[in-house]
């Protein structure tokens, strides 16, 4: 009986050894397909820039073929550079002129509320 009570405990060991293995296995196994999914997508990145790069030094070599259209067209795009950054810094100065506001007016219900508390202090320091 102690001897099949004792080979009964070895094979619920071996049984628990063996799940523990499998369950190791089994995270090794998605940490691996997760690594190499990490790094399938960063190859494709990788590959995506190499291509944008070999794109722009194209567009390059066709604009320095096209010097004209090349001065036409980087004078556009400083003059649009030009706009776009007025239209940010006017958009900047509102949100900051807001935001100035807001603070104030804040600053003024707090200063009311704390008014308030003070005066209601005194009427009751009064009656």
């Amino acid at each position: 009986e102690v001897q099949e009570a004792e080979s009964e405990e070895t094979k619920r060991k071996a049984a628990e050894s063996a799940a523990a293995v499998a369950v190791e296995n089994k995270r090794k196994s998605e940490v691996e397909a997760e690594n190499a999914e990490s790094a399938e997508k960063k190859r494709k990145e990788s590959a995506a820039a190499v291509a944008a790069g070999e794109l722009r030094r194209k567009e390059a070599e066709v604009q320095e073929a096209e010097s004209e259209e090349t001065k036409r067209k980087a004078a556009e795009s400083a003059a649009a550079v030009a706009v776009e950054n007025k239209r940010k810094s006017e958009v900047e100065a509102e949100n900051a002129e807001s935001a100035e506001k807001k603070r104030k007016e804040s600053a003024a219900a707090v200063a009311a509320g704390e008014l308030r508390r003070k005066e209601a202090e005194v009427q009751e320091a009064e009656s």
